[in-house]
């Protein structure tokens, strides 16, 4: 073999030198890996204890917590909701089994009846109150509307007729105070007036002298249809005395058409 030459030399240092270099990086990357490794290792060691510090520091907090209610709070609820419980029943007893029951106080009324000469079949219209057909009727008023919505011209003009007659309802003051405050015989109701007939002639005569105007009218109107329905309880005897009567209020009397009737049969 020859002695190589400078070139040769210089490229066998230079792979050498390539060697070495390689080699020197390949130690350093490994240890850094190892370097990395550790350092994991060393924080996941520190990172336990850390780790096991803060459980432990939370369950300490929550040992240390004290609850806003006191532990008993719960007895004392039941206990205060069972006297609440209890009184109301003894309440509830006290009162009674049956709850009492507060009832209305019934509206006071006026009892108000039509007597008039007028047939069977007449209407009388009281507008809000009702109608009156023929006589005899009774209606009732509320007490709290006899003086103003009831009390209309149309209605005075009745009452002071005697044609609209109070039976009921109203005290002293009141019937003086609306012209209904009677003297004693002055009217009567519709089943006195069915009375009269047949009635002694003494009562009878008496009865009618005390009855204002209208109504002795009436009690004539009553006396002559039943005479003309052949009623033989209407005698001369009877109605001579109420026709002598009844003059002191219509000059002409009132039982004139009985009278001529009981004449003409007599011829």
């Amino acid at each position: 073999m020859g002695r190589p030459s400078k070139a040769e030399i210089a490229a066998r240092e230079a792979a050498q030198a390539q060697e070495q270099e390689n080699e020197q990086t390949v130690s350093a990357a490994a240890t850094e890996n190892e370097t990395q490794a550790s350092t994991t290792d060393a924080a996941d060691t520190e990172s336990a204890p850390m780790d096991t510090a803060e459980t432990v520091t939370e369950e300490t907090k929550a040992d240390d917590v004290q609850p806003d209610v006191p532990v008993d709070e719960p007895k004392d609820v039941i206990a205060a909701l069972q006297e609440q419980i209890k009184a109301l029943q003894e309440k509830i007893q006290s009162a009674g089994s049956t709850p009492s029951v507060v009832l209305a106080k019934p509206e006071e009324m006026v009892k108000v009846t039509y007597i008039s000469n007028v047939s069977a079949t007449n209407i009388l219209d009281l507008g809000d109150f009702g109608q009156m057909t023929g006589v005899g009727w009774v209606i009732e008023v509320p007490r709290k509307d006899f003086g103003g919505k009831f009390m209309t011209p149309f209605v005075q003009k009745l009452i002071a007729k005697r044609r609209l007659i109070v039976l009921d309802g109203l005290n002293d003051d009141e019937r003086i105070r609306y012209n209904v405050d009677y003297k004693p015989g002055e009217v009567m109701d519709v089943q006195m007036f069915d009375k009269l007939i047949g009635m002694d002639v003494e009562k009878l005569t008496n009865i009618f002298d005390n009855l204002c105007a209208q109504h002795q009218q009436f009690v004539a109107t009553r006396f002559i249809t039943a005479y003309e329905r052949g009623d033989n309880r209407i005698t001369r005897g009877v109605i001579e005395p109420l026709q002598a009567l009844s003059k002191k209020n219509h000059p002409n009397g009132l039982f004139n058409p009985i009278l001529e009737k009981m004449n003409k049969d007599s011829m």
